[in-house]
């Protein structure tokens, strides 16, 4: 970590045009590159920094190494070579689930969780919506996902027909956002989050919201359904990320193994 002169046309152009703490964020990943060669690269590749932190610090590097040209081909090779460790993610099972739901108080909460848990709405996904898009015929439009792309899903879990339909029952308001906190503004992003997480934590559980997606993944799963039709239902461009959702089973794998070789036992 040093001399940043190198970084320095790109960092004020990333001050002009971006928030403060972005700035800060790709400034402090910055430090460890003076020049950034390949050697640098390779010993940062070394370093015992969290996975997370240098997946990010990569990132910012491949940016600004584009900003100044200087990012060929042996640049891009090596940083693709990296591999982070991937920790395999825990997943609510069913009885998990069980228990939140029966201790969520109200229509709006139910609601949420349920498209969470029984559509694997991504967190944006749910505080986006509007009242609009809710469709006829069973079916919710997304605007704008995660692939910057409009979807169309189909409802059909009881629970989420239900719990939407007697929370627009109940539901006041004007506003045109489906989902409103206790102000009666749009729910955001980080409220939603921080819901989902109190409401598994009060309830003894260390999970997450995004933990409601890899749910809704399994359950597809561990009721056949072949990884190209969950891809399809997680609307993921790639069959490599829905395999990532994807949790071993134990018991199938046992039960696959005897199928296979319980006849030289």
């Amino acid at each position: 970590m040093g001399d940043m002169s190198l970084w320095h046309d790109f960092l004020d152009d990333v001050h002009a045009t971006k928030s403060d703490n972005t700035y800060k964020n790709y400034r402090n990943a910055l430090r460890y590159f003076k020049d950034g060669s390949l050697d640098e690269i390779k010993l940062f590749l070394e370093n015992d920094l969290a996975d997370s932190t240098k997946k990010q610090t990569l990132k910012v590097l491949c940016i600004a190494l584009e900003y100044n040209d200087m990012y060929d081909k042996a640049h891009k090779k090596l940083i693709k070579s990296y591999r982070p460790n991937v920790t395999i993610q825990e997943c609510p099972t069913d009885k998990d689930v069980e228990l939140v739901w029966g201790n969520l108080l109200t229509h709006r909460d139910r609601a949420m969780f349920a498209l969470m848990a029984y559509n694997g709405l991504r967190v944006g996904e749910v505080v986006g919506l509007d009242m609009d898009d809710i469709l006829n015929g069973h079916r919710l439009r997304l605007r704008n996902t995660k692939g910057k792309r409009d979807a169309i899903i189909p409802l059909v879990h009881p629970r989420v027909l239900s719990s939407l339909k007697a929370y627009i029952k109940e539901r006041k308001s004007e506003s045109p956002a489906l989902f409103l906190n206790h102000r009666g503004v749009r729910m955001s992003c980080n409220g939603l989050a921080q819901f989902i997480r109190n409401e598994f934590h009060d309830n003894g559980l260390a999970f997450h919201a995004h933990s409601l997606r890899r749910y809704f993944a399994n359950t597809l799963s561990r009721n056949g359904i072949p990884v190209q039709d969950i891809q399809v239902a997680m609307r993921h461009a790639s069959i490599t990320t829905t395999m990532g959702y994807l949790n071993i089973d134990e018991d199938k794998t046992r039960d696959i193994l005897r199928e296979v070789y319980g006849h030289v036992l």
